[in-house]
């Protein structure tokens, strides 16, 4: 076992400094066991895989801090961002807009406006958007022209209207408009 730890390290060094050197940068399990501490200390937890790969960090109604969003960028397999009742805000959005291989994303409870969305436009990997009981309007929406692979979208609680969802039920027939859990 010790052996297979020491040719572990090995590879996970020569991968590190070959990603280095042509410019690709590359998380160590150190930066991911910084990332779950400081998302612990927000009170926030994190989803792991058997091999160890970070996949989904849950900050339900925890206070955010840029840091910790900043932080998420080293997380690679980060696939699900649970934000919902949390503090973050429509500036913060922009480090989630920096999470590529995201696939879900709940900001449901929060203060997220049309503003932050717009953020949101290079997660061409989101399939599920939450944005149930937020300030969100149809107009903010349009950013759903940017997320192809979008199957449902949260938008319970929110001021937009049946009218309004209709409409965007037309507009984008390939996503799902829910407004019930």
């Amino acid at each position: 076992m010790t052996k297979l730890k020491g040719i572990r390290i090995a590879v996970l060094t020569v991968i590190a400094v070959i990603a280095g050197l042509i410019g690709i940068p590359f998380a160590s399990s150190g930066d991911s066991e910084k990332v779950v501490e400081q998302i612990s200390q927000q009170g926030g937890r994190v989803g792991e895989t058997d091999t160890g790969a970070i996949t989904s960090v849950h900050l339900v109604g925890c206070e955010i801090s840029n840091s910790t969003l900043e932080q998420l960028e080293h997380l690679r397999d980060l696939t699900y961002l649970d934000l919902s009742s949390s503090s973050v805000t429509d500036e913060q959005l922009g480090f989630v807009g920096n999470l590529p291989p995201l696939q879900k994303l709940y900001l449901a409870r929060t203060e997220i406006s049309d503003g932050g969305l717009d953020e949101l436009r290079s997660l061409r990997q989101l399939r599920v958007l939450d944005l149930s009981h937020t300030s969100v309007t149809p107009a903010g929406l349009v950013i759903l022209d940017d997320l192809s692979a979008l199957e449902s979208c949260l938008v319970g609680g929110t001021d937009i209207s049946e009218v309004e969802l209709a409409m965007l039920r037309e507009n984008y027939p390939r996503c799902r408009f829910l407004t019930e859990p």
